[in-house]
């Protein structure tokens, strides 16, 4: 074997060693950016599933988390979560009792407008399951007669002042309050 060959074989077999220990370390660097936590604002704390822009400084990636479970946290320090194309504000993770408490923030900005009028069931989701506190609750608005009618004293009723001056008078209930 020439002495040739044989440099050559140590040069290539030294310059595949080096790249793959570069590679290995990058791929660590990119993981070390999941050790970081998402935190916004003083409630919100959190690591895996969650994912996402916490402020300039901090970007906890996509990689780092699981798709849905994006957050975004707000230039007035409140977290936001988009979930079927709604903007919902986040106003605790309980990561140990794997809990959220939201809301629709179009609707704690203004309850009001006519659009904000619409569906908001969230049934059989992937990755959301509701705890046995929660219950399923109708609201009902703009009824015709006899709900319009506040001398009704249907149960759950209550007014919301919208539009204008006029008062709009609503109930609401479970499926218990439906049933005779």
């Amino acid at each position: 074997m020439s002495s040739s060959f044989f440099f050559s074989f140590l040069f290539f077999t030294v310059l595949v060693f080096l790249l793959r220990c570069c590679d290995a370390s990058e791929e660590n660097n990119r993981y070390l950016k999941c050790s970081q936590q998402f935190i916004c604002g003083d409630k919100i704390n959190v690591t895996y599933p969650f994912w996402g822009l916490a402020d300039r400084r901090m970007w906890r990636p996509g990689y780092c988390g699981l798709e849905g479970f994006e957050l975004l946290c707000e230039g007035d320090g409140s977290t936001s979560m988009v979930f079927e194309d709604q903007r919902y504000i986040v106003f605790n993770i309980d990561q140990t009792n794997r809990t959220m408490n939201l809301a629709r923030r179009d609707l704690l900005i203004d309850p009001c407008l006519p659009d904000h009028y619409r569906n908001m069931t969230i049934n059989n989701h992937r990755l959301l399951e509701y705890t046995d506190a929660v219950k399923n609750i109708s609201i009902f608005y703009g009824c015709t007669d006899p709900c319009s009618d506040p001398r009704t004293g249907l149960p759950g009723e209550f007014s919301c002042p919208c539009e204008g001056d006029r008062t709009t008078v609503a109930f609401f209930g479970n499926e218990k309050s439906f049933v005779d």
